[in-house]
């Protein structure tokens, strides 16, 4: 720091000497070197949360959001030590939000170099050292008496959520909306949307301008602006949903939502999303297996129809493919569309993305991944082997097979009863595995987690489900389903009894004797 002030008195000194022989291009220098300082010394440490926790095996979570700045790194980081610290990078500032299965989420706005306390104590999450900053709302009186003609939220009848294992959930209200007025009142309706756009550039400069004001504070001013700016542009694209208005539309595609600057935008990714469903695809689904799906394969297709800017047809190519990943697309789909996309565009970026995405959905080519004749399993460690190699290391023991995954809610309610059963048995000679058959790694990961299985030695997932006689073989399409396998590693009950039963006590000491 002292070295800084010197090179300041250094500069000034040298400038007020020369000021009279050409004051504009003074000026300009001063500012030019002010500038580069200022970017030389802005703070690049990482965010800091210092926990501490009384509650035994409670929960203390962080979340991100989705975002292309960080779309490589964990969104979901949590802990049940008594004392733990966590850290992790951001670019400039972001989002994040803290809870517990008691307390909802809190929203904190966090800079690079910040460190903040987080206290779980007698079913309370206390925060403390948090930058609280104003957040101006979008709404006045004029824009809610425009708004509540078309639509309201029903804040008397709520949809109860009971708490999960990380956080305890708001509950959800209803909204009531008004069809005849968004057919019949077009002038209105457009009122309401530029009155919000108005309203959005007036508090843009507010933030701009605190921000100037407090250059330390400038990275958060600019998170609360572009929150404002995908808050605006999400509105409208509810008004636009209900009502199909053009005038709208032509709002919603303008550059004030996306330009050469927003591919910069912490927001960009949740903002992409949504235009790809409410504009590219009008809303509109497709069943699939009696599921209604986006239809990910026709955006990405006609999405550069939509962009002028190359980096943003990129952006929202790639955000086509990773929505299609999570709502389960084939494996052969989505290695045609990231193939497409490597033939149009280089950038290295979305190479390490590609890699994530190849991770989480196991899409690599490799023999294990289309390997029929085997199961290939993966522990948490990242340990590869296949099931029969692991049958054979177990020879001499009964061994017990769960098959399960994160999504499936049957499962995992008798996953206490499969921990009462495991103490039962565990000084015998008892085998008790878990094999997932999630397609998301990191869904797996934090499953394990929820469910306490990280200090299970037989704890796996499987990677190549989909391609595996074995699974077919047996019918292995619904789940929970449980093997038995006995001490010579022979298949003995192919549709074992599940842990809560009392059955599967008897079968466990019939073939422990034998």
């Amino acid at each position: 720091m002292r070295m800084y002030k010197c090179i300041f008195a250094l500069l000034f000194l040298f400038f007020c000497s020369s000021c009279a022989r050409n004051t504009n291009k003074d000026t300009q220098v001063t500012s030019e070197i002010a500038e580069n300082t200022e970017k030389s010394i802005v703070n690049t440490a990482p965010v800091t949360f210092i926990i501490s926790n009384d509650m035994k095996g409670e929960f203390v979570s962080i979340y991100r959001n989705l975002s292309l700045q960080s779309f490589t790194a964990e969104r979901h980081l949590y802990t049940k030590k008594k004392s733990d610290t966590i850290q992790f990078a951001i670019d400039k500032a972001e989002i994040v939000y803290v809870a517990s299965k008691f307390t909802t989420k809190d929203t904190l706005r966090v800079k690079n170099g910040d460190t903040i306390y987080l206290a779980l104590n007698r079913k309370q999450l206390n925060i403390s050292n948090a930058t609280v900053l104003e957040h101006f709302k979008l709404s006045t009186d004029t824009i809610d008496s425009l708004r509540n003609s078309f639509y309201y939220i029903d804040y008397k009848s709520p949809f109860k959520l009971q708490s999960n294992t990380y956080q305890k959930l708001d509950p959800i209200f209803p909204l009531r909306i008004n069809h005849e007025n968004f057919k019949n009142k077009p002038v209105a309706l457009v009122q309401l949307a530029t009155t919000l756009v108005d309203r959005y550039k007036m508090l843009a400069k507010t933030y701009d301008s605190l921000g100037n004001k407090t250059p330390s504070l400038r990275p958060l001013y600019s998170l609360l602006k572009e929150e404002l700016n995908y808050e605006t542009f999400f509105e409208l694209n509810r008004l636009y949903n209900y009502s199909k208005n053009e005038d709208l539309k032509k709002i919603i595609t303008s550059d004030l939502f996306f330009n050469e600057n927003t591919i910069d935008e912490h927001t960009l990714y949740k903002k992409l999303n949504v235009f790809i469903g409410k504009i590219i695809l009008d809303g509109k689904r497709i069943r699939e297996k009696s599921k209604l799906k986006m239809d990910y394969k026709t955006a990405f297709e006609v999405i550069p129809k939509y962009f002028q800017h190359t980096e943003l047809i990129a952006a929202a190519k790639f955000v086509a493919i990773n929505g299609d990943a999570m709502q389960g697309a084939s494996k052969e789909s989505l290695n045609n569309m990231i193939e497409t996309f490597n033939n149009e565009f280089s950038n290295e970026t979305y190479a390490t993305y590609f890699e994530k995405i190849a991770e989480d959905y196991g899409l690599s080519k490799n023999i294990s991944s289309q390997d029929t004749e085997n199961v290939h399993i993966v522990d948490i460690h990242g340990k590869t082997t296949q099931l029969d190699s692991f049958i054979n290391t177990n020879k001499g023991k009964v061994i017990y097979i769960d098959f399960w995954a994160s999504w499936c809610a049957p499962c995992r309610a008798v996953m206490p009863d499969s921990k009462k059963l495991g103490d039962l048995y565990k000084n015998k000679d008892v085998v008790f595995v878990y094999i997932s058959i999630d397609r998301n790694k990191e869904s797996w990961k934090k499953a394990v987690a929820a469910e306490n299985l990280e200090t299970s030695t037989a704890n796996f997932l499987s990677t190549n489900y989909t391609s595996a006689t074995f699974f077919k073989e047996l019918s292995i399409k619904t789940i929970p389903r449980y093997l038995l396998f006995d001490k010579n590693g022979k298949l003995v009950h192919q549709d074992a009894p599940g842990p809560d039963s009392a059955e599967i006590k008897n079968l466990l000491d019939k073939y422990l004797l034998k």
